[in-house]
């Protein structure tokens, strides 16, 4: 629902504040959790929905650099938001796996839908070590594809451009009988942050406890 409105009306976003500061903005959103269904397209001259369902993440990168393309005045505030690393899995149809023999085990819990694998890791049937093998595939295929993003981004901005890459929840692994997510444990907690900036040569790790909500800080 979007009960929230007034409050959230009176925060201003990230988009919000950049684009009246002189910045392009550009948002690419995959899912309901952020985006135009929490009003957080508010700011974005240049708002995409990816569809709810089906969407590989080679797309979404595909749409990224096509918008990166076509609004390149600087400077610029570009965000993309996957849910790729959600249950289920969804792989492009022509996708080799590096673990072999995982499509043919999770054939019986496999669709094909518009080019796309669909892996329902999340079924009843499927054992603990072929979801698991599902996620590491997946992650692996992300891995892939966002490293063709950040060559895009370091081969035309990466002199000027600051780059933040963050999880906004880590994922279960059966260790407190809960394979997806929603628990206050470590394994939903512990998250990657990583910020490469063109100014800092050296790396350097914050040692110290932080939330997402210290990033605009």
């Amino acid at each position: 629902g979007r009960e929230g409105k007034l409050l959230i009306d009176r925060i201003p976003t990230i988009a919000e504040t950049l684009s009246a500061n002189g910045y392009t903005t550009i948002g690419i959103n995959d899912w309901i959790h952020s985006g135009q269904d929490v009003f957080l397209d508010r700011g974005f001259q240049e708002y995409v929905q990816m569809p709810l369902f089906g969407s590989t993440f080679a797309y979404q990168v595909k749409t990224a650099i096509s918008e990166l393309n076509n609004n390149t005045k600087q400077p610029f505030f570009f965000y993309i938001h996957s849910n790729a690393l959600h249950f289920n899995f969804y792989f492009p149809e022509n996708y080799h796996p590096k673990n072999a023999g995982l499509f043919e085990k999770m054939k019986p819990y496999t669709k094909l839908e518009n080019d796309t694998k669909i892996l329902r890791a999340m079924e009843p049937g499927v054992a603990l070590d072929d979801a698991w093998d599902s996620y590491t595939e997946q992650l692996r295929y992300i891995d892939r594809e966002i490293l063709r993003l950040f060559k895009y981004i370091d081969e035309s901005f990466g002199s000027n451009t600051i780059v933040v890459l963050y999880s906004h929840h880590g994922i279960g692994s059966r260790l407190h009988d809960k394979l997806g997510v929603g628990l206050p444990y470590q394994e939903f907690m512990h998250v990657p942050l990583f910020i490469r900036h063109p100014k800092v040569s050296q790396p350097a790790r914050i040692d110290q406890l932080i939330c997402r909500v210290d990033l605009p800080g």
